[in-house]
């Protein structure tokens, strides 16, 4: 997030620059002093393979979420069917899309089939962005580990600022957790057991 508040504000900057590959970091380069992140970028695999090897694990399938594969492509969700055996359709996210997606899904499941299909071919390809991937590894890296409702602590599974200096400005200088000298504060997941059951499709929607 931008901190507009000092002397030069975020909306000040020349943005259409940022646009230019030439013109990675913009922030760092100009030595915006005011510009802050708040880091809370999660990665889709650990998660996932936490759900699948779950003792009660009560899906049939998955819908793999279309923004995250706009960057990662469908490759990352091989394992999904050839170690798990379970099908996955990468979904979009109008209401026809969703529909769609679950219709291939459920042809899947009547037909014995077990694959990665793309629901979201006009935006998803199968080799992803691998521009914005390298991007981001300029930029983040992997955290040890990460606290995930109803999935506790998995290993890996999200992104932090990196120690990358340019001149006397860093990357992790950025980050709003190290500037303001703050951790995140822990809240209490009030139903830890509902989230765990929901994420593995052992608990129904409330009506």
């Amino acid at each position: 997030m931008g901190d507009v508040r000092g002397d030069a504000p975020l909306a000040q900057l020349p943005c259409h620059r940022l646009r230019q590959p030439d013109q990675r970091g913009l922030a760092r380069r100009v030595g915006l002093a005011n510009f802050s992140v708040f880091c809370s970028h999660v990665t889709i695999v650990p998660p996932l393979k936490a759900i699948l090897e779950s003792p009660d694990l009560g899906l049939d399938g998955f819908l793999g979420p279309g923004h995250v594969s706009t960057v990662v492509g469908n490759r990352p969700y091989r394992f999904v069917p050839e170690v798990y055996g379970k099908p996955i359709v990468v979904a979009g996210f109008e209401p026809l899309d969703i529909l769609t997606s679950v219709a291939m899904l459920l042809r899947q499941i009547r037909e014995g089939r077990c694959e990665v299909e793309n629901q979201y071919g006009r935006v998803v390809r199968e080799e992803g962005n691998p521009a914005a991937p390298a991007l981001m590894s300029e930029v983040f890296r992997l955290r040890p580990h990460f606290e995930w409702r109803g999935l506790g602590f998995i290993s890996q599974s999200a992104l932090r600022l990196r120690r990358l200096s340019t001149g006397s400005v860093s990357c992790a200088g950025r980050g709003v957790r190290r500037r303001t000298a703050r951790g995140t504060a822990r809240r209490p997941d009030r139903s830890p057991s509902r989230s765990a059951r929901s994420e593995t499709g052992l608990a129904h929607p409330r009506r």
